[in-house]
Order: C-alpha cells, then sequence, then structure tokens
C-alpha cells in the first residue's frame, strides 16, 4: 500500500455559486484550502452565494 495524507479539509460545494455553479470548481477547492489553513473566507463564501 501506497503512502499518503489525508488532510482534515472543510468541504465547501461549488454547486453553492449561483452565478456559475458548474464552473467555479477552481475557486471553490482555493476557498476550501484557505479555510483549512486558517483563513476566513466568510465575505468570500456570502460573495460565491450571491
Amino acid at each position: 500500500m501506497k503512502n499518503f495524507v489525508k488532510l482534515d479539509v472543510p468541504y465547501l460545494s461549488q454547486l453553492d455559486n449561483k452565478r456559475n455553479p458548474t464552473g467555479s470548481c477552481n475557486v471553490t477547492s482555493v476557498a476550501m484550502c484557505l479555510l483549512w489553513g486558517g483563513c476566513d473566507t466568510t465575505s468570500a463564501r456570502d460573495t460565491a452565494r450571491r
């Protein structure tokens, strides 16, 4: 079995983005990484849901 690291990264759905739900996987994954790293992304999540 290969070695791996499992990170406890919070899950966000790209489908919460009302403007482009099927084309926002890149920014959604960045937001998840920022949350995992301890950054406050509250305003980013609010913007994505508009």
